[in-house]
Order: C-alpha cells, then sequence, then structure tokens
C-alpha cells in the first residue's frame, strides 16, 4: 500500500471509527441504509480525492470489512485490489488496521475471504 493510501486509512478509521460503529448496526437491520452508505462513502471519501484505483478499492475493503458487509462483496472488491497491484500483505494490512473498528468476528471473516482470494 503506498504511503498516501495508508495515511489516508489510518485517518479515516482515526475520525470515523465512533461513526462506523453505528453505521454497521444500521446496516445489519437494513440493507438499504448499506447502499446508501456506500454512496455516501464514495461521495465523501473518493470522490472529492484524487486517489488512485488501488488505493479506492482499499478504501472500500476497509470499509466493507467494518460494516460486515456479505463475502461476496467484499472478496470482488479484493480481486480488483489484486488486479490493480495490491499484494495479499497489503489487503491484510488494510484488514489488521481497521480490525479495533470492525471488532473480532468481522475481522476473522475478512481474513477468510482474503484466504480464498489469496490462497486459491
Amino acid at each position: 500500500m503506498d504511503v498516501d493510501g495508508r495515511a489516508f486509512l489510518e485517518d479515516m478509521v482515526r475520525k470515523r471509527g465512533y461513526v462506523q460503529d453505528f453505521h454497521r448496526t444500521l446496516a445489519e437491520h437494513d440493507l438499504e441504509f448499506l447502499k446508501a452508505y456506500e454512496g455516501l462513502l464514495d461521495v465523501s471519501y473518493l470522490k472529492q480525492r484524487r486517489l488512485s484505483r488501488l488505493t479506492k478499492e482499499l478504501i472500500y475493503i476497509a470499509s466493507l470489512a467494518v460494516i460486515g458487509a456479505t463475502r461476496d462483496h467484499l472478496r470482488v472488491h479484493m480481486r480488483v485490489a489484486a488486479q490493480e497491484g495490491a499484494t495479499s500483505d497489503d489487503i491484510l494490512e488494510v484488514l489488521e488496521l481497521v480490525l479495533p473498528t470492525s471488532g473480532v468476528a468481522r475481522f476473522v471473516e475478512a481474513v477468510a475471504v482474503w484466504r480464498e482470494v489469496f490462497e486459491s
């Protein structure tokens, strides 16, 4: 992961971690909220900044791991990130970065998807 991408992810987790716990709870009960949240993330974080496609995908992976998105959704973004040049270590680093916000159960689930993508 490039230095700017890591700094951006750390900043997002630091500033938004308390909000994402609330968002995760909402997403568990309202699938439409999940779509709306992804749209908000896209507008707020991605379009206003000139980030590489790889960095955007890593941000998506971090956000999806935090809110507990479906395995299929997480898998797609991990594969795209790999196509854009992310190594398995880059993606694992992102998952470890959001562990305090995602919690152990979601972290373990995301690592299981990571294994499917990189060990198959």
